[in-house]
């Protein structure tokens, strides 16, 4: 195929260009996904709790993070599918990835921590207690980790790639 198509598969199918894609994907689904479960017996009922980042508002602390890591892997996604196929937005879609995917690799860090301490401030108070309670970092959090890094590299590649051309 030449280069001179909208969609060349080469370009389509460019490593950096999957590790972004598949990254903002991932961003995307995190949120959705559990950030923090809670299992076990309290007061003689089971509880088999979880909650995901969209879910935040039902925890004390509410975080906009998940809202924004969720705008940020849909405009990743976007990015990652018009860069190089649009002469205008060439030069400017490796910088886009790379400070979205830092800014989100921040935020799903954050939550992590955030999360982690109630985790941890959780299962104290429920052993203090008595209770057989175990509260738990979901996978949502650790997918948002993954799909930032991912996006990160990518964009450092298209970044690379750009500077090759």
């Amino acid at each position: 195929m030449s280069n001179d198509g909208i969609f060349d598969m080469e370009e389509i199918m460019s490593v950096e260009k999957i590790l972004a894609l598949v990254g903002a994907i991932l961003l995307i689904v995190s949120v959705f996904l559990t950030y923090i479960s809670l299992e076990g017996e309290i007061m003689g009922e089971d509880i088999d709790e979880s909650w995901s980042g969209m879910d935040s508002d039902t925890r004390d602390n509410v975080s906009p993070n998940p809202i924004i890591i969720l705008v940020f892997g849909i405009l990743c996604l976007v990015g990652a599918i018009i860069h190089r196929n649009f002469e205008l937005l060439q030069g400017y879609m490796p910088i886009v990835l790379l400070v979205l995917g830092i800014i989100a690799l921040i935020l799903v860090g954050l939550d992590y921590m955030d999360v982690k301490d109630d985790v941890d401030e959780g299962n104290d108070s429920y052993d203090a207690a008595g209770l057989d309670a175990e509260a738990k970092v979901g996978i949502g959090l650790y997918i948002g980790l993954i799909g930032s890094i991912l996006v990160v590299v990518g964009g450092i590649l298209c970044f690379l790639k750009k500077e090759e051309v």
